[in-house]
């Protein structure tokens, strides 16, 4: 976490909310949003086990940070694997929470499209509280 507020406060602006864009936007939040996994414990395994491509090239760090364009996909020949199969059932009932920063383009694959803005960052901790902790 001291590591996000590192390069949050070189930025010009309100530190709470890049460090919430920045947790957004880590790849295995992205697979989890994308409904690539059931949990975001789940999505960091996936990612972990090589499952996941950006721009066609395999990342295995779940805290990869994701920008504008990036297409996640999921490996050739993992989709046959009976845990992704289960995923169009999963993807049907996720799909209106799908956040505005991302899109789906099929059943494996994924665009960001823009930062997580407003409600994409809605989230169950007090930021100002975080920030506060690691200014002093």
């Amino acid at each position: 976490m001291s590591n996000y507020f590192a390069k949050a406060v070189r930025k010009q602006g309100d530190t709470g909310l890049f460090m919430q864009q920045m947790l957004e936007q880590r790849l295995d939040n992205a697979v989890y949003r994308l409904g690539f996994a059931r949990s975001r414990d789940e999505a960091r395994q996936t990612v972990g086990h090589g499952f996941i491509l950006v721009n066609g090239r395999k990342v295995s760090i779940p805290s990869y940070q994701t920008k504008v364009g990036d297409r996640i996909t999921l490996k050739k020949g993992v989709e046959a694997s009976k845990r992704f199969q289960e995923l169009p059932q999963l993807q049907d009932k996720e799909s209106e929470k799908l956040p505005s920063w991302l899109i789906r383009e099929s059943q494996f694959e994924g665009k960001v499209v823009g930062l997580p803005q407003g409600d994409d960052l809605a989230s169950p901790f007090d930021m100002k509280i975080i920030v506060e902790f690691y200014s002093r």
